[in-house]
Parts: C-alpha cells; sequence; structure tokens
C-alpha cells in the first residue's frame, strides 16, 4: 500500500467546500440541471462579468450560468435552504446555496433563525474542512469517530493552554456533532455531521496554587466549555463529517479523470453520484482553491484564529511567527491537479469613522485554474447593485 493510500485509509484532514449565498432563482436554468446541455461558454473576466440578464422566467442571469459547470445539490433536510454544486477535480467544492421561498415568507422564522440569515446574497458566508478517507468512507458513525480522533484533540489541546496565550479572555476551538443531510434529486438520502467554530471563555477563578493540579495550564483560571459563544460563520472553517460515503456527496469522480485505482474504489462502492456531476470548466479552467483570506471582525481574537489554524492545518509560519500566518489547504486528491491552497488571515483595515470591517468581506476566495491566459483574471458579475460574486484565479 502506498504512502497516500494508507493516509487516505487512515483519515487526512483536507479542504471540504466553499459556501456562497445567492438568490434563489439563481439555482433555476443552470445548463445541465432543467435540461440537458453539453458545454457552458465564456464567462468574462475582470470587469467584463456585469450584471447580465436576468434569464428566462427569472431565473440566474446569463453571467452566472457561464460561470462554472453545475451539478445538482438538494434541499437541506430543515427545508430552509437548497443548493447547487460546482465540483472540481482536487475533491473540493463550491456549494452556492440559497434560502427557499418558504424559508422568506412573511412570518416564517426559517432565515431568521439561521445562521446565514443575516448576510447578503453574493457573500462567501462559510467554508469547510472535512476527514478525507478515500472511496466509501469510514460508513455508519464514522463522524463521532472522526470527531473523537482529529476534532476533540484539537479543542482539548488548545484549552490546556497551547500557544501560550494565558491572559486572553476567550478562545476559538470547536463544539458539538450537530447531524445534518440533504436529499439529492435522485432520491438518494445524504447523512453527516457538522462541527461549529466556538469561543469559549475563561472563568474569572485565581490563579492555580504553585503545584496545583486545578485550574487551566498557567494558572489563569479555569476554561469552561459551558460559556460557549457562535464564532461568525466564515472566520473559522466548521467541520463536515460523512455519515454516508462522501462520493455520494461530493461526485467529483464521476466527472474527474480517474486513476485505475480510484475507478476501481468507486466501482465498489455503487451509486455514488448523479448523472450531470462534471468537473470540466471550460470557462475559467478552474480547478481547485487557490486560497482563502479571512479578516476577522471585532470580537474575535487573531491570534485565537491563529492557534486554531495551526492545529487544524499544521504547517510552518512565515519567518517562524506563531500567528497571522499562512497555511497549507490541502484538497482530498492532494497535489494531482495543483499546488496546495493557502490560508491567510488579512490585517483588520478599520473604515473611516467607523471600526472593523465589512462583515461581509470578511472571506475572500481565488481558484487555481489551468489556462495561462486567465491567470490573474476575475471571474464573476453583480448579483445585485453593491454585492458581486468575483474569483481571482490563480495559475496551477
Amino acid at each position: 500500500m502506498s504512502a497516500d493510500a494508507k493516509a487516505q485509509r487512515d483519515g487526512v484532514v483536507t479542504l471540504d467546500h466553499i459556501v456562497i449565498l445567492v438568490p434563489y432563482s439563481y439555482l433555476s436554468g443552470l445548463p445541465g440541471l432543467d435540461k440537458p446541455s453539453t458545454a457552458t461558454t465564456s464567462a468574462g473576466t475582470d470587469s467584463q462579468g456585469g450584471s447580465g440578464s436576468s434569464g428566462g422566467d427569472g431565473g440566474a442571469p446569463s453571467w452566472f450560468r457561464e460561470l462554472f459547470t453545475f451539478s445538482p445539490g438538494g434541499r437541506h433536510a430543515d427545508g430552509v435552504t437548497e443548493n447547487v454544486l460546482v465540483l472540481f477535480g482536487d475533491g473540493v467544492y463550491l456549494e452556492f446555496i440559497a434560502f427557499t421561498p418558504e424559508a422568506g415568507a412573511a412570518g416564517s422564522r426559517g432565515r431568521q433563525g439561521h445562521k446565514w440569515g443575516a448576510f447578503e446574497e453574493g457573500s462567501v458566508v462559510d467554508w469547510a474542512v472535512t476527514v478525507f478517507h478515500g472511496a466509501g468512507g469510514e460508513g455508519k458513525g464514522g463522524a463521532q469517530r472522526n470527531y473523537d480522533r482529529f476534532v476533540k484533540p484539537i479543542t482539548d489541546k488548545i484549552l490546556r493552554g497551547h500557544g501560550g496565550k494565558q491572559d486572553e479572555a476567550a478562545a476559538v476551538v470547536y463544539g458539538a456533532l450537530t447531524p445534518g443531510g440533504r436529499t439529492r434529486p435522485d432520491g438518494v438520502v445524504l447523512e453527516w455531521a457538522t462541527v461549529p467554530a466556538v469561543q469559549v471563555c475563561r472563568s474569572a477563578a485565581p490563579p492555580a496554587r504553585t503545584g496545583s493540579s486545578s485550574g487551566a495550564a498557567g494558572g489563569g483560571g479555569d476554561w469552561r466549555q459551558t460559556e460557549q459563544e457562535p464564532v461568525r460563520p466564515g472566520l473559522a472553517p466548521f467541520w463536515c463529517l460523512d455519515e454516508t460515503p462522501r462520493e455520494r456527496r461530493v461526485p467529483y469522480l464521476q466527472g474527474a479523470a480517474k486513476t485505475s485505482a480510484a475507478a476501481a474504489a468507486a466501482a465498489e462502492v455503487g451509486r455514488g453520484a448523479g448523472e450531470n456531476a462534471a468537473t470540466e470548466h471550460r470557462n475559467s479552467g478552474a480547478v481547485g482553491v487557490a486560497g482563502v483570506k479571512v479578516t476577522s471582525v471585532p470580537g474575535v481574537s487573531v491570534d485565537g484564529l491563529g492557534r486554531l489554524f495551526g492545529e487544524v492545518f499544521g504547517g510552518a509560519g512565515d519567518n517562524g511567527e506563531e500567528e497571522k500566518k499562512g497555511w497549507p489547504l490541502r484538497a482530498p486528491e492532494g497535489t494531482r491537479y495543483h499546488p496546495d491552497g493557502r490560508l491567510e488571515i488579512a490585517e483588520v483595515k478599520v473604515k473611516e469613522g467607523g471600526s472593523g470591517v465589512d462583515g461581509e468581506k470578511s472571506v475572500v476566495v481565488s481558484l487555481y485554474t489551468d489556462k495561462p491566459e486567465l491567470v490573474g483574471k476575475q471571474i464573476g458579475g453583480q448579483v445585485d447593485g453593491k454585492r458581486g460574486i468575483w474569483f481571482e484565479l490563480v495559475g496551477v
């Protein structure tokens, strides 16, 4: 067994997907989903994306229809959101998600009570990591096993005082498993569990006496996981841990070129994907996520985010710094299609006459392209008069 195959069997922490909020109408009229389509057309770059036409029957505007090759998603189990996917050959995907008409109806608390409900359409609202085990996954109970092996130790280590910052009032760690799922258009039920990032507050307990085993490391008081506050979505990745095989949720192998080993493994799993899965994006040559840049907001410690990122993603920091560094973003297929991506924390820019940053732009995503003529360009378009969806293209 190769080293890569063994690592996959044991589990590898990788980037899973990026979540982008769009109007519900954008999920209609997409090529290959509502009607057969053999190809996408060329999308604009730089400022050429424009606002485009609105499309027939109030569907997606032309620039959005031409942006990528879309694959079917489905409605989530709570009935509040619905999505379509953009699959990359490296196993990562973009999730374009929308609140359903029922969720936004007068008197409904569906959107109002949702963690992404306050974001405007056109925003990158969240992103996720997973534990990748290759074809077939871990089977029933895999979410809990992966939580116990990969996620809980991160929280435990940070709460023991990893990083040496004992004077901070809060630490950024992970909360509890929450079951989730959705049903694909072909009727296949998908199950997973998510784990959110939370801030855990330090109590006002007095420092522990020398030699005492009580209190947090360093004697600055106790950490109480009961005193949790959710971290603003998008500032730190949540975990998406599969109960059903991941290739059913992310059917990228059907659209990607497969090695004989991957093809054989997928065949053993059986019904793993929908017929429209595709990972070729002719307009942009997009092959994966090149970068995620996070800008913190008031109330969330940059140092705390840095320590969490270091535990999740590993990797040496720039100039040996412990915080405010870059971390590698690995894809399920490794570096087969492109180098590892990069996660960065951007410096907070204070607005004139105010404080903090534009929270809707607290997460910025760039994509790898295999088209040299598009390197350094942007693809995307306007969602409304003040917000757009744009991706910078980085050369492989």
